[in-house]
Parts: C-alpha cells; sequence; structure tokens
C-alpha cells in the first residue's frame, strides 16, 4: 500500500467515526448513556499527555496539553473531582454520591500530565 493510500484509509476511517458519533448523538444515545449512568462515577483515562506534537502524530495516544485544559475545565465545572480511593471506598459502602469523576493516566504518564498541568 503507498503513502497516499494510507492516508486515505486513515482519513475515511476517521470521518465514519465523526459520522457515527453524530448519529449516536443524533438518536439520543449519548443522553441515554448519560441517564442510565447517573447514579455512578465517571472514570476517565488518558494515556498521554503531548510534550512536542505527539498528539498529531498520535493522537489515539496523546492529547495536546490545551486540550486537555480546555476537559479539565469542563470536568471541574460539571463533576466534583475525586481520587480512585474515594471512589473505591464510597463503591465499598454501597454509598456513591452522584456527579463525581475519578481522573486517571496509564502507565507512567501521570508524570508527563503534571509537568504540562
Amino acid at each position: 500500500m503507498t503513502s497516499w493510500m494510507v492516508a486515505l484509509a486513515m482519513n475515511m476511517k476517521k470521518k465514519f467515526k465523526l459520522g457515527l458519533l453524530w448519529l449516536a448523538r443524533g438518536l439520543g444515545l449519548f443522553w441515554l448513556a448519560r441517564r442510565l449512568t447517573r447514579h455512578g462515577i465517571v472514570i476517565i483515562g488518558w494515556h498521554a499527555v503531548s510534550m512536542t506534537d505527539e498528539h498529531q502524530r498520535f493522537p489515539e495516544l496523546f492529547i495536546a496539553p490545551e486540550t486537555l485544559r480546555c476537559r479539565l475545565r469542563y470536568l471541574q465545572q460539571h463533576f466534583e473531582i475525586i481520587s480512585l480511593d474515594e471512589a473505591l471506598t464510597q463503591y465499598e459502602r454501597g454509598a456513591i454520591r452522584p456527579g463525581q469523576a475519578v481522573l486517571t493516566f496509564d502507565d507512567g504518564a501521570s508524570i508527563m500530565g503534571s509537568a504540562t498541568l
């Protein structure tokens, strides 16, 4: 496969994914998912924060620092951010408070994330 064919296939894959996301949104599936999980704790995981341009080369693995800051602001406005230990304690007690989120980074990537914040 030539490089332009790979690029075309990746572009088509991205457009297909975006189309499915818009379809799911239009059908109200995101609303339904939020409604069904409203009494649970949201756990959000990132792999790594880009130090230079990794988010452009590997968007599945890296998030741009600006994008992360924007998402963190949103999460702080809409959720109470708690630790994973707190979430587990609430789960074990059977007393989960709604509107909470846990933020995690895979592997040792939290070092990069904390340097970015």
